[in-house]
């Protein structure tokens, strides 16, 4: 099997590994919540409580709070936080309290 792989181009590039380990933490300190102290950190941190159809979006403004993501974008993706600049992914594994806490955003 022979892959090429893509060399970084620019500066946002480089600067993949630092944001990806800071979010990779969060994502961590986060996921080892129970409900009730997630709800209580993302209502602390976003001045807004997560209720159904904003989770998703209150939870990445709690995970990248303090963390310069230099041009990366953030959103989810049914295995975890997808960061992504211009042609360039990586998928951050979600535990499964987190995936089934964003989950409740598409329930009826």
């Amino acid at each position: 099997m022979n892959q090429r792989v893509s060399l970084p181009t620019d500066l946002t590039d480089l600067t993949l590994a630092p944001v990806a380990l800071a979010l990779s933490r969060r994502l961590a300190e986060v996921g080892a919540l129970v409900p009730g102290e997630l709800f209580r950190a993302i209502a602390a941190s976003t001045d807004h409580e997560p209720v159904p159809g904003r989770r998703g979006e209150l939870l990445i403004q709690m995970l990248r709070r303090d963390v310069d993501l230099r041009e990366w974008k953030l959103d989810w993706s049914p295995s975890g936080l997808r960061m992504s600049h211009h042609d360039h992914e990586l998928v951050l594994g979600a535990s499964p309290f987190l995936r089934d806490f964003l989950s409740e955003d598409h329930r009826p």
